[in-house]
């Protein structure tokens, strides 16, 4: 969108209709289909693509007769203004466009066709026709506008978040800028940078699979559910989302859609991290505090910890001190539900490792019979080959589907420390630190363990007892450069962005989700409706304080 600007009113009817017809038009979708996906009427979607024209920024799709061997393929939304000169070609394919849509059949008498039915009738189409979707949040965008960047960035940036999405056909003006942006000495900049060439480099190596479309997640929550699903199904055979995403992205149901990413609110919550620590049995010591407590003091387990990683419902957790805590948490605690967990290390001093899957079980094997082990508090190896992250890929069939595992250092607990003195452990961890941290962590600052990059190597050797289990994320992350390159490979060497892959794929996020919702059901209620965030996906608030300590959890009384 080129010099575009929209005051959004509220309750403007026509307005979300607008918004609707941006992120669900496409150049393979007539005005009667686009109104049947929408379920809206007829006429209201001629009149928002009449809009449309007239404001220059889309144009009908020519059919095949139409076009010249010499016509730009670039179809559907403009990048650009059009010419002024094109006015009368624009009242023309309106003109014709009304005309082919009114001698089609009524919509108003047509039955309105379940959810399931368009689900399970899409599996009879042509699954290899269909695109692949590349689903992002708000953050790209907005780093998208960040730093001194190209004007042409800065307009697909606007696009990307008021149209929500950019088509397979005008990615290559995209990657073109991206390619073009300025390489600037400052430290930020720099890690801004690198940043954007992993978004090209991902959206190339994703294009070498099939038509790709970006399509923000925000922008389809502005949908209703069964319009959402019916949008999906009908244009993707594959939705693969970039990693992490944010606890407010709740979009479909993972069994609907062959889906590679955190497109359920359940897998982006602590809901998700409190399942996997009592599954595999490991995790830090954890907090989950319902909306409305007043804390008054931390459980005794919290006595022998010096920091917190603090997290406050649908938003990015932040480091604080123990001494200075309740104040910060019970503010917090006013407006949402309030995650907290244990940590001996500040936000600078935090050793964090990324851990990529699927992998395959031949090399655990190989790297099992290499390592040493005497016993079980001081066996030592490959971090890569961390004997939680196998129990994590085995126990939640991390076989079809790709992510990373993120672990951390916790810190300078005795208890972690295999048995050294404190003065030792402390000296080693200073050791450690100053190796592991020339890496730096990166991705705009972020405070969440879970997009910073890793601060040491998988293979670096270390004590399996130091290091803990923070949350497994599904989807491609662009944080990291060498850890997105790695998943980007396992996609092919995998080969799951095959249709084949697609069986496999539904079941196993089926399985995942309703044993995660089952989890869930323990801890909740079931007299007393689950607070929702205005989606039918979002996960539910708390309704008891639970505490995660020693591979158990348990309710936790004030």
């Amino acid at each position: 969108l080129d010099n575009f600007v929209m005051n959004r009113l509220t309750g403007d009817y026509f307005e979300r209709t607008l918004y609707k017809i941006f992120v669900s038009m496409d150049k393979h979708t007539n005005a009667e289909q686009l109104a049947q996906v929408l379920r809206v009427d007829l006429n209201l979607v001629l009149n928002a693509i009449s809009v449309f024209y007239r404001l220059g920024i889309a144009y009908r799709a020519p059919s095949e007769l139409e076009i010249q061997p010499n016509r730009s393929t670039d179809v559907g939304l403009n990048s650009s203004t059009k010419q002024s000169g094109e006015g009368s070609l624009v009242d023309l394919f309106y003109d014709e466009m009304i005309s082919d849509c009114n001698s089609k059949l009524s919509l108003q008498n047509q039955n309105i066709h379940s959810n399931a039915d368009m689900c399970t009738s899409s599996t009879v189409d042509n699954l290899e026709s269909k695109r692949i979707a590349f689903m992002f949040d708000s953050s790209l965008t907005a780093i998208l506008m960040m730093g001194n960047l190209s004007n042409g960035l800065k307009c697909h940036a606007v696009t990307l978040f008021e149209v929500g999405k950019l088509g397979d056909e005008s990615l290559n003006s995209f990657l073109s800028d991206l390619a073009e942006a300025p390489c600037l000495t400052d430290v930020e900049m720099e890690r801004h940078n690198e940043y954007l060439q992993v978004l090209r480099c991902t959206i190339e190596y994703l294009r070498s699979f099939a038509e790709l479309d970006l399509i923000r997640c925000g922008s389809l929550l502005g949908l209703d559910s069964a319009a959402r699903m019916r949008l999906l199904c009908k244009n993707y055979r594959l939705l693969i989302s970039m990693a992490p995403l944010r606890i407010d992205v709740s979009l479909i149901n993972p069994s609907a859609v062959a889906t590679i990413g955190s497109l359920n609110a359940e897998f982006t919550s602590p809901w998700f991290q409190l399942y996997i620590y009592k599954t595999i049995g490991s995790g830090p010591l954890s907090l989950l505090l319902r909306r409305g407590t007043r804390l008054k003091c931390l459980p005794n387990p919290f006595k022998k910890y010096s920091h917190l990683i603090v997290t406050s419902w649908a938003h990015d957790p932040t480091v604080i001190t123990i001494n200075s805590c309740l104040f910060t948490i019970n503010e917090m605690l006013q407006h949402n539900a309030v995650f907290v967990q244990a940590t001996n290390c500040s936000l600078e001093d935090l050793q964090i490792l990324h851990i990529p899957f699927p992998e395959s079980v031949q090399k655990r094997t190989v790297d099992e019979e290499s390592t040493t082990t005497t016993t079980t508090t001081t066996t030592t190896g490959s971090l890569e080959q961390h004997p939680y992250f196998w129990k994590i890929v085995e126990l939640l069939d991390l076989t079809a589907t790709c992510g990373y595992v993120t672990m951390i250092r916790i810190g300078c607990s005795s208890k972690l420390h295999c048995g050294k003195s404190p003065k030792e452990a402390e000296g080693e961890d200073g050791k450690k630190r100053g190796l592991m941290m020339t890496f730096g962590p990166s991705a705009m600052n972020s405070k969440d363990p879970r997009k910073t990059p890793s601060t040491c190597n998988s293979d670096t050797v270390d004590h399996y007892c130091c290091w803990t289990l923070y949350d497994c994320i599904f989807g491609v992350p662009l944080f990291d450069k060498r850890l997105n390159e790695s998943i980007c490979e396992k996609l092919l060497t995998f080969q799951l962005v095959n249709s084949t892959n697609a069986k496999s794929l539904l079941t196993s996020n089926t399985n995942l989700l309703h044993q995660v919702k089952a989890f869930i059901a323990n801890y909740q209620a079931e007299s007393v409706p689950q607070p929702r965030h205005g989606d039918d996906n979002a996960a539910p608030y708390p309704e008891v304080n639970l505490l995660y300590h020693e591979g158990e959890v348990t309710i936790w009384d004030v």
